[in-house]
C-alpha cells in the first residue's frame, strides 16, 4: 500500500510527465515554495510560469526511489531521490540526440489539506546531469 504522503511527491512528478496542472495543484499548497538548487519558486502560479510550463511541455519522465517520510499530527517531511529524464517536445520516440538525464534528491514539507498531503515547500537538489541543459529552455 502507498503512503499518502509520498503520494503527493508521485502527484507531483506525473503532473510534469501528463502536463496536468490540476494535479500540481493536488500536490502543491497554494502558497507552496519551490526551490530548484538555489533558485526558489513563490506560489502555484510563479511555479506554473517558471517551472511546470517550461517541463510538462516535454517528452518528460520522472522517477522517484528511497522516499522516506515523517508524519507529526497534520504535518509531515519527505526525502527522495529521483531519476528525470527530459527530450525536446515530440522527439522523446524520434531517435533525438538532444536531452538531459539529471538524478536529484528531494526533500519536502508537507501539511494535511483538503484530504490530501501536499508540499508547503519541496526542495530538488540537482546531484549531477548528463546532456544537454538547452533543452529546459
Amino acid at each position: 500500500m502507498m503512503s499518502p504522503i509520498a503520494d503527493a511527491l508521485y502527484r507531483f512528478g506525473l503532473a510534469y510527465d501528463t502536463a496536468d496542472f490540476s494535479l500540481l495543484e493536488s500536490a502543491l499548497t497554494d502558497d507552496a515554495i519551490f526551490s530548484i538548487n538555489d533558485t526558489k519558486l513563490h506560489g502555484l502560479q510563479e511555479i506554473r510560469t517558471q517551472s511546470f510550463e517550461k517541463v510538462a511541455k516535454l517528452d518528460t519522465t520522472h522517477l522517484f526511489s528511497s522516499i522516506r517520510t515523517q508524519q507529526d499530527g497534520s504535518k509531515a517531511t519527505l526525502t527522495a531521490t529521483a531519476l528525470a529524464n527530459h527530450y525536446p517536445q515530440g522527439k522523446g520516440l524520434a531517435g533525438e540526440n538532444r536531452f538531459l538525464l539529471g538524478g536529484s534528491l528531494y526533500t519536502g514539507e508537507l501539511v494535511f489539506q483538503d484530504g490530501l498531503w501536499k508540499f508547503s515547500k519541496v526542495h530538488l537538489q540537482l546531484v549531477w546531469v548528463n546532456g544537454d541543459m538547452s533543452v529546459l529552455q
